[in-house]
């Protein structure tokens, strides 16, 4: 007889430091279609405002700001296709790299959109998206 055991997710959401996980559940609701399309707005901002960082800070991980905004587009074009968990969980990642106040500052080097992806690869984990994890390394 052979079992099958359930594989260990490969990303979990961060227990370092201990205000991550509390905030992305925070974060975490149902929202409106015109929610949906605000926070499309805002992600555009996030971009406008991560290129002018990179401008002055050449330390700033545009890539990963590009990334994350990309990936959280792509979340929020196919909102309505998703369970009531999902919109929960996906509304949460997109508002902790758009508005939340991170344990981390975005501008610093390293580690300041770490906690940001590493959110994010934990709800396309959880939606089964695999071919959309972000690159944690910068």
């Amino acid at each position: 007889m052979i079992f099958w055991s359930k594989s260990k997710k490969q990303h979990p959401l961060p227990k370092f430091p201990d205000t991550i996980i509390p905030t992305f559940q925070s974060l975490c609701e149902v929202i409106s279609d015109e929610e949906v399309e605000e926070l499309k707005t805002i992600l555009h901002s996030c971009l406008r405002l991560a290129l002018e960082k990179s401008a002055s800070n050449p330390n700033f991980d545009l890539p990963g700001a590009e990334a994350l905004v990309n990936c959280s587009l792509f979340l929020l074009d196919g909102y309505a296709n998703y369970s009531e968990e999902a919109k929960r969980m996906v509304t949460g990642a997109v508002r902790y790299f758009a508005i939340g106040d991170d344990p981390f500052d975005d501008e610093i080097f390293a580690t300041g959109l770490y906690d940001d992806k590493r959110v994010m690869n934990h709800v396309l984990e959880e939606l089964e998206i695999h071919d959309r994890y972000l690159n944690l390394e910068y």
